[in-house]
């Protein structure tokens, strides 16, 4: 983010560049895959329909450039890899960030990025700073999400990450971890589904940013151009704003309206584009032209013109903050930096720098003790004591100038002013605006401000000398400041009292007598021009009130005004007159009682409660009472007044968005009753298929015995045809069983990995919620939560399934049902339930297909006998058992024995100290160890593994290894067929971005940094084996 003489940061980028002509519909024919990740309310699925803001906005895109509908959901890992690796990727929503800058070409900004800690209500956790959450205990991440990136580039230790931030939630509501950080929006609606929302609370905001859309970095200039002008189309007529509005209850801000260009070059804006993030380096300690307050913020004169251009440009400028001033000038030197902030210009500097034309002209001024009296000039300190600071250019300038001023050097301006304010010395001879400043920050309040000085401060930005480019868009952009932007700057940072202007004798002589001519006139000039412009200013404010009511009276969304005590409408506008149901505005104001709205007992009371705390409440969601008794499912934002006695906001109708949220749900329903019956009618026909069997054989004994009953050759003919016919018949129903046994089984073939059984358990529980509660039945999961399986995940989840609805059938009121294991995490895993229990008689058939032992449930549930059998084969083709123990009267358990896979891991590096290293961090996840020193060995041990059983789970490998590196050996495996599937994790000392990038086009999975850390490394390690 973000001496002597200063830095002022002024970073000019613009979004969109000149690009060469291109030929009609070339943007058009670019077809993107387009990928996005699960991150409410941005993107995200919901009854099985990818939606949110930027999904919304992505699609009227979409539309505008006739592109496909054709968006993906997948892991953030997946697709990060997946847009780093291939061409065509669009990924959304994206923080731009400067490590990532390079990596992608960006559209956008799409929507904003508050990215803020939580904390469990009540907790009593307060952050006021960064540092206090470095104080704080354990903070939960996301694996590779902006905000872990974000603390450890900030050097935190105390992160805990994890592959599926919805843990975060439930660790931070159970006091697990004490912070969590998210976008704000995201993680209240995470906690929201969860049903935690009330649990936790916003206790800090860490950083505000924006997201885009990044696309594959290949992808073409004019391309790149054509989506960011549809984007800014888009914002531009106002559809932006109307999806915005409708997710979120506030306006778009300034920062995500369109970029506007002017003055600048085809060169230049093309230049813009090649180069749309810039690095800029100011004074880290030159208050108030440029510093960094106590939570690294940048701030002063020089923040103030840099967050004007911003906001005026449309760009983001990426502050480099630096320890000192020495090494603001080293980074310029190294290009580090792309141009220094605040400069002056020096013989020296123009070595290596461009320096802009001043935007800045500071007067170093004279300031004495008030007791002195008058103006005072250069000449008139002559032979007294001045304070000046050592190494300041004014400093120096004194002594060569005026040698017969007596310096009194000091190495600081805050010495100086107070040896000023003691007495000690005459005067100081110093930088107007850092005086102003430290002036009012110790307030020091007997000093004055006696003359000017011949010297000024001439303050330029100073860019890279091999980009002269650069240096003249960036003097455009400081020309497009006014003076009265300037002004308004000055006047916040600079506040120092002037002697005040004493006229001469025959000044005052001269104006008195004018003062006698013109009185009258003057009274009566006076007079009409004060007439005028009252007529002035009152039309303007008819105009402007005029506009305001029409806007009023227009808006779509209900806008109210009430009491506090809400027994009163103050204003309303027909929007909200006819969401009510009320006749007119009139009558809603003469008849509406706000607090009446309210259909739940509590809701007002709440909503008063959150008022009272935050001031702001949005999106408070309530179902409301028309006038005539219907009720409308609405939202509302409310804004308390308390000082003017009121409070104000606005209601949208969401009734409409609930009607289809129930439609979707009843379709759901549907479709599970359409499985149910299609199961039903699978078990009916195999029954059926007795009945033509029959017919076929009765018919084949009358032909045959054609002579022994007389049947006449004419009857024999048609037995034969109705025999085929019949035959016809039953073939097709065979078929039709063979296709739904095909589509149910899916042939048995398994996709085995490691997984977590506890979440596959509660996953399957959940989808039995509404039965056993309708029931009356208690349904536990028991098991550990780290206990892993290795298996089809999918095929292994239908046995659950099963067995589950087969305890749910046989249970009623007040009966249990519980899912546990015996013998830890590698014995067997046991459904338990005290129902009524399994007759002894069908025990032993209860897995044979040939055998039906289905009986009714005790709520007359119904079933095929095909399911258990199902079960059997699923457990026996994984190599393991499935059995059943039951005692008629109080219940059944069904245990599930699977052989013990114990993950293993080729870990392939030089170093054993390191590979000793590695293991131990490893204890706890019980793993089997190949080692290998070299890429070379680890080939061969795979060459030879598929003979013995030990194929590894996974791949950990060094980079800089003698023979083989790591890259030739990572790009054998994923190039060879059998070992392709196996995941790689590259441990590598080297943290440069282009390392990084250049293992994820490799193949690489995964990328940690050495020395490894615990806390980042076992996450990584159980995204792959468990």
């Amino acid at each position: 983010m973000h001496r002597k003489p200063g830095a002022i940061l002024f970073l000019f980028a613009v979004l969109f560049g000149w690009a060469p002509a291109i030929a009609p519909n070339t943007c058009f024919a670019q077809t993107f895959r387009v990928l996005t990740e699960e991150f409410p309310p941005y993107n995200y699925t919901q009854d099985g329909q990818i939606t949110g803001i930027s999904t919304e906005i992505v699609r009227e895109i979409f539309k505008r450039l006739d592109h496909p509908d054709n968006i993906e959901l997948s892991s953030w890992t997946r697709s990060y890899n997946l847009a780093l690796k291939e061409d065509n990727i669009i990924l959304y929503s994206t923080t731009r960030t400067p490590n990532r800058e390079k990596l992608f070409k960006w559209v956008g900004p799409l929507v904003p990025n508050n990215t803020v800690f939580f904390a469990k209500k009540g907790s009593g956790v307060s952050i006021k700073s960064l540092d206090d959450a470095r104080k704080a205990g354990a903070i939960g991440v996301y694996i590779d999400d902006f905000g872990e990136s974000l603390l450890k580039e900030k050097g935190f230790t105390n992160l805990h990450s994890v592959a599926d931030n919805r843990e975060n939630v439930r660790k931070l509501a159970d006091g697990k971890i004490d912070l969590w950080i998210i976008n704000e929006l995201t993680g209240n609606h995470m906690a929201r589904e969860a049903g935690l929302k009330e649990k936790i609370e916003k206790v800090y905001d860490v950083q505000k940013d924006f997201m885009y859309m990044a696309l594959s970095k290949a992808t073409p200039g004019p391309v790149v151009k054509k989506w960011q002008d549809t984007l800014d189309e888009i914002k531009s007529d106002g559809t932006y704003a109307q999806i915005f509005s409708k997710w979120i209850m506030f306006s778009v801000t300034e920062d995500l309206k369109p970029a506007k260009l002017s003055e600048l070059t085809g060169e230049e804006r093309n230049w813009l584009e090649n180069h749309p993030i810039l690095m800029a380096a100011p004074d880290p300690d030159w208050p108030p032209i440029e510093s960094f307050d106590k939570n690294g913020e940048y701030i002063g004169i020089t923040a103030d013109f840099i967050f004007l251009l911003e906001k005026k440009l449309g760009v983001k400028i990426r502050v480099v903050k630096a320890k000192s001033w020495e090494e603001v000038i080293s980074k310029a030197k190294s290009r580090e930096v792309d141009f220094i902030t605040a400069a002056a210009k020096t013989p020296n500097r123009e070595k290596y720098l461009l320096f802009t034309e001043p935007y800045l002209n500071l007067p170093a001024v004279i300031i004495v003790n008030d007791e002195v009296k008058g103006r005072l000039t250069m000449e008139d300190l002559k032979g007294r004591k001045v304070s000046v600071v050592s190494g300041f250019a004014v400093s120096e300038y004194m002594e060569r100038k005026y040698p017969e001023i007596a310096l009194e050097p000091v190495s600081n301006i805050q010495t100086a002013l107070r040896e000023v304010s003691f007495g000690k010395t005459f005067a100081i001879v110093a930088n107007l605006a850092t005086a102003s400043y430290y002036i009012e920050k110790d307030t020091i309040q007997n000093l004055r401000i006696a003359g000017k000085s011949d010297f000024r401060y001439n303050i330029s930005i100073a860019s890279r000398s091999d980009w002269p480019i650069l240096n003249r868009i960036l003097n455009k952009g400081l020309t497009s400041v006014t003076e009265r932007e300037r002004q308004e700057i000055m006047r916040k940072w600079v506040s120092l009292k002037k002697e005040p202007w004493r006229p001469s004798k025959e000044l005052l002589i001269a104006i008195a007598t004018t003062f006698v001519v013109f009185f009258v006139a003057g009274i009566i000039v006076w007079n009409r021009q004060l007439s005028y412009q009252v007529e002035l200013r009152t039309g303007e404010l008819a105009a402007s009130e005029k506009k305001f009511r029409n806007l009023y009276r227009t808006a779509m969304v209900g806008l109210y005004r009430t009491s506090l005590d809400g027994t009163k409408t103050l204003a309303a506008n027909p929007a909200l007159a006819r969401l009510l149901g009320y006749d007119s505005v009139e009558s809603l104001l003469e008849n509406f009682v706000s607090k009446d709205i309210y259909v739940e007992p509590g809701k007002r009371e709440e909503l008063v409660a959150r008022l009272e705390k935050d001031g702001v409440v949005e999106s408070f969601e309530f179902l409301a009472r028309r006038v005539d008794g219907t009720e409308k499912n609405v939202i509302m934002s409310a804004t308390l007044y308390r000082d003017e006695g009121y409070l104000e906001g606005a209601v949208v109708d969401i009734t409409e968005r609930k009607k289809a949220e129930h439609e979707v749900i009843k379709e759901k329903e549907r479709a599970e009753q359409a499985t149910k019956l299609k199961d039903q009618f699978v078990s009916l026909v195999s029954h059926d298929l007795r009945g033509p069997i029959g017919n076929i054989k009765l018919m084949l004994e009358l032909v045959a015995s054609a002579e022994e009953f007389n049947i006449e050759k004419e009857e024999k003919s048609r037995l034969t045809k109705e025999v085929i016919e019949v035959a016809d018949g039953l073939l097709a129903m065979i078929e039709e069983l063979l296709d739904i046994g095909r589509l149910q089984s899916g042939k048995m073939e398994l996709s085995k990995n490691f997984f977590n059984a506890y979440e596959l358990i509660s996953r399957h529980l959940m989808s039995f919620s509404a039965l056993y509660e309708q029931k009356g039945i208690a349904l536990t999961n028991e098991l550990p939560e780290n206990i892993r399986l290795y298996g089809d995940e999918v095929l292994l989840g239908e046995v659950i399934k099963n067995l589950v609805s087969n305890s749910v059938k046989f249970c009623s009121k007040g009966d249990w049902i519980k899912v546990y294991s015996l013998g830890g995490n590698n014995g067997a895993i046991v459904v338990e339930d005290s129902g009524k229990g399994i007759d002894d008689s069908i025990t032993n058939d209860l897995f044979k297909h040939e055998v039906r032992t289905t009986t009714v449930g005790t709520a007359g549930e119904t079933g095929t006998g095909l399911g258990l059998p199902y079960c059997y084969d699923i457990i026996r083709t994984h190599g393991g058992v499935l059995d059943v123990k039951s005692v008629k009267g109080e219940g059944s358990a069904f245990f599930i024995r699977l052989p013990v896979v114990k993950p293993i891991v080729l870990l392939v590096d030089g170093d054993r100290l390191f590979r000793d290293a590695f293991k131990k961090f490893c204890l706890e996840l019980d793993l089997q160890f190949i080692e290998a020193d070299d890429g070379q060995s680890a080939l061969r041990i795979l060459g030879e593994s598929g003979g013995n059983g030990l194929v590894p789970h996974l791949i950990v490998t060094d980079i800089n290894m003698p023979g083989m590196d790591g890259f030739d050996f990572l790009r054998k495996v994923k190039e060879d067929t059998i070992t392709s599937s196996i995941p790689v994790i590259v441990a590598t000392s080297n943290k440069d971005m282009e390392v990084r990038e250049k293992v994820f086009m490799t193949g690489g999975d995964d990328f940690v940094t050495k020395p490894l850390d615990k806390k980042d490394l076992i996450p990584r390690i159980k995204r792959f084996i468990l």
